[in-house]
């Protein structure tokens, strides 16, 4: 018998062997039951002493297996809530970088109704100086309009406005708009001929398009 006691173990092990010998064995005579059961208690204590009762070691497994099971819900919850922090975080990221596009879209197209409505104004000062009769006396008055015409064009091109080209131009009719037709021989066909009005784009996107004339072959 080995335990973490076992001296005393022995110890009560001889001493019930030895008072077992000292009871006469006779039918009539009437057992030292009692003596028998402290002694049986002692080599009980005594082999236990220093290591968990069976009930103990079974309470300690149970425990155990609690402890288990609980931790591992803890670390399924604690995966789940790490797997939902980085697809929060994706998509927050992504939203993060949409209002940003949709920030700077706005910051292109934020001054487009005031230049569209300026167009006209950059019109007449075109034509301001186109019907000015070339006489001497009108230089200053020309050059004057000019220089603010040349002002407000800065101003276009600072905000991204880009003339359309057209004159020589094959006709585009996403960028042109026809409004007559030139007996032509000398040029293809669809080749704009005059630019009755300038058009205008808007960070790549068409402003206003361009009023033209196109050749035609006359045959």
């Amino acid at each position: 018998m080995r335990c973490a006691s076992g001296g005393n173990a022995l110890f009560y092990l001889f001493y019930w062997k030895g008072l077992s010998m000292k009871q006469p064995v006779s039918s009539s005579s009437r057992p030292n039951t009692r003596g028998r059961r402290r002694v049986i208690l002692r080599l009980r204590r005594a082999f236990y002493q220093g290591r968990p009762a069976p009930e103990a070691r079974r309470s300690g497994q149970s425990i155990d297996h609690g402890i288990d099971e609980r931790i591992a819900r803890l670390e399924a919850e604690r995966d789940s809530a790490r797997e939902s922090y980085f697809r929060s975080r994706a998509e927050f990221e992504n939203f993060r970088k949409r209002m940003l596009r949709e920030q700077e879209e706005y910051a292109k197209r934020a001054g487009e109704s005031v230049l569209r409505q300026l167009l006209p104004v950059m019109d007449n000062f075109s034509r301001a100086i186109d019907a000015a009769p070339p006489a001497p006396q009108n230089e200053g008055f020309v050059d004057g309009v000019r220089m603010i015409r040349d002002q407000i064009a800065a101003v276009f091109a600072s905000q991204g406005m880009e003339k359309v080209k057209a004159e020589g131009e094959t006709f585009d009719p996403a960028l042109h708009e026809a409004i007559g037709v030139d007996a032509r021989d000398d040029v293809a066909d669809n080749t704009i001929t005059l630019v009755l009005q300038e058009g205008y784009t808007l960070h790549g996107k068409l402003l206003r398009p361009a009023m033209v004339r196109v050749a035609k072959k006359s045959s």
